[in-house]
């Protein structure tokens, strides 16, 4: 044989053909089983992070059982994890922003606010200096 062809590129090829995107997803999602959180339960699991998170301790308990209440699968604690360290890294990232700006804020109202009778140039500061009699 002159050449050869991947293992999965026959399988790929007949997804490919049929039309059928499920099966055309199964082909090329990659190796391992099909993945237990499909985009619709992750974005329910995030949408209820943020309305329980700061306000139950056990938030993430909750979330699994309203998984397995809704969508009839059970996903462990730690698949969660993930996700949840991701939206904490965003509240995070949200809150320093917010905090920033607040901070720019404030500043800038200070600094419009702040009126300096004394307004020199360098040239009358030296002026005076060299005017000072040392007694």
């Amino acid at each position: 044989m002159l050449w050869s062809s991947a293992y999965d590129t026959a399988p790929r090829g007949l997804a490919l053909l049929s039309g059928d995107l499920n099966r055309i997803r199964r082909a090329f999602c990659g190796q391992g089983a099909e993945r237990k959180i499909t985009a619709e339960i992750e974005s329910y699991v995030r949408d209820r992070f943020h309305e329980l998170y700061g306000n139950y301790r056990d938030y993430n308990q909750m979330i699994r059982e309203e998984v397995k209440k809704y969508f009839k699968i059970e996903v462990s604690a730690e698949r969660l994890r993930w996700i949840f360290a991701e939206e904490r890294e965003k509240l995070k990232e949200t809150h320093e922003a917010v905090i920033q700006e607040a901070v720019e804020t404030e500043s800038e109202e200070c600094h419009e606010n702040f009126e300096c009778n004394d307004v020199s140039t360098d040239a009358e500061i030296v002026d005076r200096a060299n005017n000072l009699r040392i007694s």
